[in-house]
């Protein structure tokens, strides 16, 4: 098992699973996701698709927790084994940082992701 490399990794964003998408209203949503700052979209190696905020933790300072006893369970359970820098390889499948890199896989996978009122327009 590889030990944590105190890299910060883990405290500097924050990944919800979301449902893959499967028709027009939440490719559309992904789009509207991906507009926003520091938010981008993958999928991982099992399929799955998250979200994900760049947002560092609040309580992270000189690497670190300043709250170490106080901590959420999720930081407390978290394992040096999940961390994708003790991967090998990229830790995403796919990955969308912007709008234009969700676009280009919906294209080229020949997705129809408009209503009737934007044909034309994006």
């Amino acid at each position: 098992m590889a030990g944590c490399k105190n890299c910060g990794n883990c405290c500097n964003h924050v990944a919800m699973e979301i449902d893959e998408p499967t028709c027009k209203k939440d490719y559309q949503e992904i789009l509207w996701f991906l507009l926003h700052k520091d938010v981008k979209v993958f999928v991982d190696h099992d399929d799955e698709w998250y979200l994900e905020f760049y947002a560092p933790c609040e309580w992270r300072q000189d690497s670190k927790c300043i709250n170490h006893e106080r901590r959420p369970s999720i930081c407390r359970n978290y394992s040096s084994e999940e961390c994708v820098m003790n991967g090998e390889g990229d830790a995403e499948k796919l990955t969308f940082n912007t709008y234009d890199d969700f676009l280009a896989y919906l294209k080229k996978k020949k997705i129809d992701y408009k209503f009737k009122w934007q044909k034309g327009k994006i």
